[in-house]
């Protein structure tokens, strides 16, 4: 650290500093503006939830009975990942040809697009299953759109079973052979081991609650930073490093014409005082 004029001053002396205002203490001097915008903010986060329309939310569930992709003529060389299959068919379940199919089935009230912003898919933890979540303006909308998705993704999944059978019997003229193509279509299905249709929830899925504490979270930000910025407005005093005020700088015994013996005094014993006669007062003539 150094002086305007160059001087270097030692880490440990008294040198003068700005004294810098805490965070906390500011927000303990307007704890009363902190706790009011705090409280505003949840008062926000209740008028939220009170305009905003009520959804509802029913999920149908689909146990797969499957591990693997069709195989009809068995020795294929897939490769057996579970958790591989499991995603690919979740992506399956909210692609466009079964969310169009699902749009056109009753109770829907959408189309395609529409389905997919209000749709949900997520593969479970176990390799065989599949939740399917639809939000809806009734509890009985919400129901019938993750049914629809759930069955268009049954009859898409059937029909591509289907269609794979019927191209491995057109290259199949063995009897025995064709017989096994069919057995193992008809083992295998859809896919699908268990649906598990949804049903109209009876309460909404409104989230109250977190808006109301992300309100209070973003009241409190709020106001700490107001009364940080208060804080941080307030004159600054300086105070030495050390935390005591300074001290006035005393003369030294050369600028006051003293020496370590004491003052100056003439041959007469009067303190020789200079002044503008040039003697010291009282002084013979």
């Amino acid at each position: 650290m150094s002086t305007t004029d160059g001087t270097k001053v030692p880490r440990n002396s008294t040198a003068l500093h700005w004294s810098r205002v805490g965070v906390m203490p500011s927000i303990l001097a307007n704890l009363r503006l902190v706790v009011t915008l705090t409280v505003l903010g949840g008062l926000a986060g209740l008028v939220v939830s009170a305009v905003q329309p009520e959804r509802y939310v029913a999920e149908a569930r689909l146990f797969l009975s499957s591990s693997s992709p069709f195989d009809g003529i068995g020795g294929s060389d897939y490769i057996n990942d579970p958790d591989r299959y499991l995603m690919n068919q979740a992506e399956l379940l909210g692609s466009e040809p079964v969310l169009a199919a699902a749009a056109e089935r009753p109770g829907v009230g959408t189309d395609a697009q529409g389905l997919e912003e209000v749709l949900t898919i997520a593969p479970g933890r176990d390799v065989d299953l599949i939740t399917v979540s639809a939000e809806g303006a009734t509890g009985e909308q919400a129901a019938a759109r993750a049914n629809a998705v759930a069955s268009a993704f049954r009859a898409f999944a059937d029909d591509k079973v289907d269609a794979q059978t019927q191209r491995l019997l057109q290259f199949t003229p063995n009897a025995l052979a064709r017989r096994q193509v069919l057995r193992r279509a008809a083992a295998y299905g859809d896919g699908v081991a268990v649906l598990e249709s949804a049903t109209p929830p009876d309460e909404s899925s409104t989230q109250t609650p977190m808006n109301v504490a992300l309100g209070l979270l973003v009241g409190a930000a709020l106001g700490a930073a107001a009364a940080a910025a208060r804080g941080s407005r307030r004159p600054r005093t300086r105070t030495p490093a050390g935390g005591r005020e300074p001290r006035e700088p005393t003369p030294s015994r050369a600028a006051t014409g003293e020496d370590r013996a004491g003052p100056l005094v003439g041959n007469n014993g009067w303190p020789q005082v200079e002044v503008a006669s040039g003697r010291a007062p009282g002084s013979p003539s």
